[in-house]
């Protein structure tokens, strides 16, 4: 009983002393929209000579540096520093999305007269393959829609600038506005 009493706090002595830590690097946020601006990143407590390499071209010595991505794209961010006089490299991924590219047409009646009847397509285009999930119009008269092809009514004579922004599946949005005319 005794041996297996000696062992088992032998056993947990080496687990603990074996395993330096526990801790790893760490980026907040991991994943957003281009550009994805001030992610940040936190090194090693206690860590000597910390050296990151951001996976594009840019660098850092700082500890807790952060960085901008403005290309889309996946990262494999490397952190090299020396912890307790060991060196220690550890890696992180950061994914940043491409917007969505906004889009559409209209189609002016010959009559240009109020009440007039005007249909939108929809021609965005998500980055890469992911799909537009979202349309979010702003007639220019202070109407609103959120169909993907609508038809709206003007009911008051006017010019007006209409804008539609796309929101694809990851979330990232980009807008477009053009005067039919």
């Amino acid at each position: 009983m005794i041996k297996r009493i000696v062992r088992f706090f032998l056993v947990v002595l080496f687990a603990l002393f074996s395993f330096k830590g526990f801790s790893q690097i760490a980026a907040t946020p991991t994943a957003g929209c281009a550009p994805l601006v001030g992610v940040s990143f936190t090194g090693l407590t206690g860590a000597s000579n910390p050296f990151w390499s951001f996976g594009d071209v840019a660098t850092s010595n700082f500890n807790n540096p952060t960085h901008t991505y403005v290309t889309p794209g996946n990262y494999v961010v490397t952190y090299t520093a020396i912890v307790s006089s060991a060196p220690v490299t550890q890696t992180i991924m950061v994914k940043v999305f491409g917007k969505p590219t906004p889009n559409f047409s209209y189609t002016i009646p010959a009559s240009h007269c109020a009440p007039m009847t005007v249909p939108f397509t929809d021609l965005s285009v998500g980055s890469g393959t992911t799909p537009i999930t979202q349309w979010q119009w702003a007639y220019g008269d202070g109407g609103i829609g959120n169909t993907q092809n609508p038809t709206y009514v003007y009911t008051i004579p006017g010019t007006f600038n209409v804008t539609l922004i796309a929101k694809d599946a990851n979330g990232c949005d980009s807008a477009i506005t053009k005067m039919p005319s």
